[in-house]
């Protein structure tokens, strides 16, 4: 590369960075080709493919996602995922399907179906990678299982045979609040059709009692505590949840309703759940319900109540809101409507009953038109409870603008009036920009550039809500970005007919807002990965999508896994999918 041509593109750059536009015309990205080994530095040249292909820094961890077309059967096609392997230099390597089946089945209690959704899930092969799972709806009417089984079935999903599952019904609609979600086991035969049929027990009936905490209906009453009264507490929403994952573990029921008709007056502040079998330990979870929306939500553990009196009272704290009124502005003092406004307190707190609870709630400031009150733009109003609040200030169609993250005290007033609070003054976000490159620094034009939000928490609250954000390259194949504070994977994608791989630069941190950031993408030589995509029956699948997944390690010691490329299955049922070298 010439001097004149180095300095260009960051002229360019820099005009952007600083705020002011350049436009360039698109061009196309250069193509991977090569006759000999003088065309690929610091690479070899395959005489075969014609392609240059490099050799990775260190050995990759590959897996691999197969998406077919279609299924051949009915229905939604099933991912196959592959246990990844360790690839040193270009491969070939098969990917045989496993055999899929129907697995069909009754949901039933006291032998009346139940409307349920059905999920069957398994871990993934790939360290890292969300658990692979298919899900399906209870038919609105029994239907007639296919031959030869041939009995009533209330669901039908197809998964893959010869494998174990963790099953989960979880009632919809009227059914949660007289039945709870429910595990089971289920080990798929090798064969074209099974049958998995979900019973509820009957000792969802019987009391809960000392020593006795599932499989069983636990009834009791919410009393809300006052300085001066304790009164039963109607309206509000009670479940049983597993206290480490927050996973529900009960039916749902909503204080002084009648169980059996929820439209229908019950006793004043008593509720009834029903328990899963093997729901293991767990505690209450009390929320406002649809009407009471000014409640915070208050986690009791059964342990305090047994044994006990037949009917556990449960203590929730009275307390009087507070009507808060704020402003969302500009880093230069325009006032910005459509603002998302999030508050968030794990600590409400109750002197009376010693109760502490959390409170959410979400507004939007205001947009104000031609013929509304000029003052009011930017503002909002939210009903909270007294608390610590975390408060998250999200612009929405300013690409510019970042997330604004700041603690609040709120207390209520004696005299209850409102509070006329702060003005929220979002940042603006980095600007982030670079120039994407081969290894010969020839410039990648036209190429998609994302930055994915990884949500990872660091010194600045704001990172938990960082935005993903995309581009793609000019015609000097430079990229720019606005982006939040937080950490983000990079990532661009040449067309697949260039022969370049991916170019991926993982966990880049933007530490702070309103700063101008740099750095050049490097696209590699790729580490080619061919070979052939087959059913369990050994036929050719034809236009099957097929992804490779890193797996690379992560912070505390844990592993993640990140797709790195792709390819479709040609007319042969053949992929190619072109690997980066390196994975900084």
């Amino acid at each position: 590369m010439n001097a004149a041509r180095a300095v260009l593109p960051w002229l360019a750059l820099a005009t952007w960075l600083t705020g002011c536009g350049l436009a360039i015309e698109p061009a196309l990205p250069p193509e991977n080709h090569c006759g000999s080994g003088s065309d690929c530095p610091g690479a070899s040249c395959d005489t075969s493919r014609h392609i240059c292909v490099g050799t990775p820094e260190s050995p990759l961890r590959i897996g691999f996602s197969v998406l077919p077309a279609e299924d051949p059967v009915a229905g939604a096609p099933i991912q196959s995922v592959f246990a990844p392997l360790e690839i040193s230099t270009s491969t070939a390597h098969d990917l045989a399907l496993l055999p899929r089946m129907t697995v069909v089945g009754r949901v039933r209690f006291m032998d009346i179906p139940v409307p349920a959704e059905v999920s069957f899930s398994r871990p993934s092969p790939i360290p890292g990678s969300a658990a692979l799972e298919v899900s399906t709806r209870t038919l609105a009417e029994p239907s007639a299982a296919p031959p030869p089984d041939g009995q009533l079935a209330d669901y039908s999903l197809r998964v893959a045979g010869s494998e174990s599952y963790d099953a989960v019904v979880r009632p919809t609609g009227e059914a949660t609040r007289s039945l709870p979600p429910m595990h089971f086991s289920v080990v798929t035969p090798d064969a074209d059709l099974g049958r998995a049929d979900f019973v509820y027990p009957d000792t969802l009936l019987e009391d809960c009692a000392a020593g006795h905490f599932d499989g069983c209906s636990f009834t009791g009453e919410v009393y809300g505590v006052s300085a001066d009264a304790a009164l039963p507490e109607d309206g509000l929403l009670v479940r049983a949840i597993n206290p480490e994952t927050g996973e529900v573990v009960s039916s749902s029921a909503t204080s002084g309703t009648d169980p059996s008709s929820p439209d229908l007056p019950g006793e004043p502040g008593v509720f009834s759940l029903r328990i899963a079998p093997g729901a293991g330990p767990w505690v209450l979870k009390i929320t406002g319900g649809a009407e009471r929306t000014l409640f915070p939500t208050v986690i009791a553990d059964p342990a305090l109540f047994f044994p006990g009196t037949a009917r556990p009272r449960i203590l929730v704290p009275r307390l009087r809101s507070v009507h808060y009124v704020g402003f969302v502005e500009s880093p230069s003092g325009q006032r910005l409507g459509n603002a998302s406004v999030t508050f968030r307190a794990m600590d409400v707190f109750d002197s009376t009953t010693q109760l502490v609870g959390s409170f959410r709630t979400t507004v939007s400031s205001e947009t104000v038109g031609p013929d509304s009150d000029p003052t009011h733009a930017g503002r909002f109003e939210a009903d909270l409870l007294p608390g610590t609040y975390e408060v998250s200030v999200t612009p929405q169609g300013a690409d510019s603008l970042g997330v604004l993250v700041r603690e609040l005290t709120i207390m209520a007033r004696p005299d209850g009036s409102t509070i006329m609070g702060l003005v929220f003054s979002v940042p603006d976000r980095a600007r982030f920009g670079g120039n994407l490159l081969t290894g010969s620094n020839d410039p990648m034009p036209s190429v998609s550039v994302n930055a994915s939000a990884r949500g990872r928490v660091t010194a600045d609250p704001a990172a938990a809500y960082n935005r993903s954000s995309d581009t793609r390259t000019d015609g000097l194949g430079q990229f720019a970005l606005s982006l939040d504070v937080g950490v983000f994977d990079l990532v661009a994608k040449p067309p697949l007919g260039t022969n370049y791989p991916w170019a991926i630069r993982r966990s880049l941190e933007i530490g702070s807002a309103d700063r101008v950031l740099s750095e050049d993408l490097f696209v590699s030589a790729p580490v080619p990965v061919t070979g052939m995509v087959r059913s369990a029956d050994g036929a050719a699948m034809v236009g099957a999508h097929v992804t490779a997944i890193a797996v690379l390690p992560d912070v505390d010691g844990l592993e993640r896994a990140i797709p790195v490329g792709e390819a479709t299955t040609d007319a042969n049922g053949r992929y190619e999918v072109l690997l980066p070298s390196s994975l900084r």
